[in-house]
């Protein structure tokens, strides 16, 4: 490669790293403007739909956009995806009530969606495996560290500024990186003759938001809006999403051009990804969850100091995707995932045995051994599923290994609510057999218990009973990851013995 050509790499790289920053910043930037944000606009009831609705659509839209990046090129497709981010974005800063809000973040979610799966996709057309395994690790860790600094930016925007600063604040980086990808990046679209599988795209987005819209309302944290797993709405939900699902399968075997080739699952190396990539985001997004819960409720830690507390946990994902790129150019990938995944099950299974006692510097080296593992899994599984097809289908499976990931996140933070709060019911102890407070007869709810205004309002002797019950619950939510990514690690067994292709193999090929 000549030196205007890494010039022009380099600019593109710029660009996509901009973009995939901007997209994870905005899942969790509003995270600590968000009190700020209902005193100006009201609408608490919509409070929790602030980022429900953006993680909702962005699921939603990725296999989508993967597809239309296949089909009508990367640069079309990345263009649209950020053009619709930087809309819901000004959109976002305008809003003059909740509703709107809420829906402008919808539009956001809907650009991350196409940004994030064609951004891999990129990185994956312009270098070999090898180099690929380096910067995919490197975007990987992009991903995983805006995602944590979200809330201290969002912080740090409203007190020296404005709210409406937390999305603003994507214009300026976004209008630059869509110049650099329309002036330095090639288009590349497939040439045959295609058409919108548009019954597919539509039964696929009916199926996937029906059960998402379930597991949010099962893991709200507001007991009002919270439903039951085995409830009517919740059951009549998974039977809606299940049959749209069940349609979009027939649709999809009979499509010239599928949305989803289904064939492509006949391929082990894709299936088996696709589950890992599941229980690798149960775990991811069940640490960033349950871990700053039990610092701030248990260990006492204030919110400042247990969003920081993340900080080992990314910076161990970043040691991690950079140890596994390089273990990966001599060993093969199932080695290097299992090998991950085993990382990420200790790990949770440390977390399982914390209590009051446990200091900082322990949950820390726990968060180190999870956050290597994870490094070495979710780059990782981007590049298998890249190099386990054609460069016409990159697009579909990039974009699939992205939506299993968040998928998984979403319904392991809603099994997760639901055990936990299953569990601080059944060990919080009868209220007569502790002692008297005032007129009471029952405990409060355990959501409200949790706000620290309540808890409290305890008399010390149930105050230690919360925090015994509070701490046996979250110990059972990390086992509860702990099985869970055990599966995981199952499914990195049955991916084979492939191995990446060095750059001397891709040029004799």
């Amino acid at each position: 490669m000549d030196t205007k050509a890494n010039i022009k790499v380099g600019w593109i790289i710029a660009a996509l790293a901009m973009g995939m920053v901007l997209s994870a910043l905005d899942a969790t930037v509003v995270a600590t403007a968000m009190p700020t944000i209902v005193d100006q606009l009201g609408g608490f009831s919509l409070y929790s739909w602030v980022f429900s609705i953006y993680m909702m659509m962005t699921i939603v839209g990725m296999p989508i956009f993967g597809k239309l990046s296949d089909q009508y090129g990367r640069t079309k497709t990345y263009l649209l995806g950020m053009g619709l981010f930087m809309l819901g974005s000004l959109l976002c800063g305008l809003s003059l009530n909740m509703t709107m809000l809420v829906f402008s973040r919808g539009i956001q979610g809907i650009g991350a969606g196409a940004v994030v799966p064609v951004t891999l996709t990129i990185v994956g057309d312009l270098f070999t495996p090898e180099k690929r395994a380096k910067m995919q690790g490197i975007f990987g860790a992009l991903f995983g560290v805006a995602s944590v600094l979200g809330p201290s930016v969002g912080g740090y925007l409203v007190a020296h500024g404005n709210w409406t600063w937390a999305f603003y604040i994507n214009l300026p980086f976004g209008i630059l990186g869509m110049l650099f990808i329309r002036i330095f990046l090639p288009e590349y679209r497939d040439r045959r003759k295609l058409s919108i599988d548009w019954k597919g795209c539509v039964t696929l987005i009916l199926g996937t938001s029906a059960i998402l819209y379930s597991l949010v309302l099962v893991g709200h944290t507001d007991p009002n809006v919270r439903i039951a797993w085995n409830s009517l709405p919740s059951l009549g939900l998974w039977a809606i999403g299940a049959a749209f699902l069940i349609w979009f399968v027939r649709i999809e075997s009979r499509a010239e051009d599928p949305v989803v080739p289904l064939s492509l699952f006949k391929n082990r190396v894709i299936l088996f990804v696709c589950i890992t990539a599941f229980c690798t985001g149960v775990a991811m997004y069940g640490a960033i969850t349950y871990i700053p819960l039990f610092l701030q409720k248990v260990l006492g830690d204030n919110a400042a100091d247990s969003g920081n507390a993340l900080i080992p946990l990314m910076l161990s994902f970043v040691i991690g995707s950079v140890i596994g790129g390089r273990l990966l150019l001599i060993l093969n990938y199932r080695t290097v995932l299992a090998s991950g995944m085993l990382f990420i099950s200790i790990g949770f299974l440390l977390f399982s045995s914390m209590d009051s006692g446990t200091t900082r510097a322990t949950v820390t080296g726990y968060m180190l051994i999870t956050g290597v593992g994870m490094g070495f899994v979710i780059p990782i599984l981007t590049i298998a599923m890249q190099e386990a097809v054609g460069k016409q289908w990159r697009g579909s499976v990039t974009s699939a290994a992205s939506f299993f990931r968040m998928f998984g996140g979403v319904f392991g933070v809603s099994m997760m609510a639901t055990w936990m709060s299953t569990q601080l019911q059944n060990k919080l102890p009868a209220m007569d057999s502790v002692s008297v407070w005032s007129s009471r007869k029952v405990w409060p709810e355990p959501e409200a218990l949790l706000m620290n205004q309540v808890s409290r309002e305890l008399p010390p002797e149930l105050f230690d009973s919360w925090i015994l019950a509070l701490t046996a619950s979250t110990q059972q939510v990390f086992y509860l990851g702990f099985v869970l990514t055990l599966f995981g690690f199952a499914a990195t067994l049955g991916i084979g013995g492939m191995k990446i292709k060095r750059d001397q193999e891709q040029l004799k090929a």
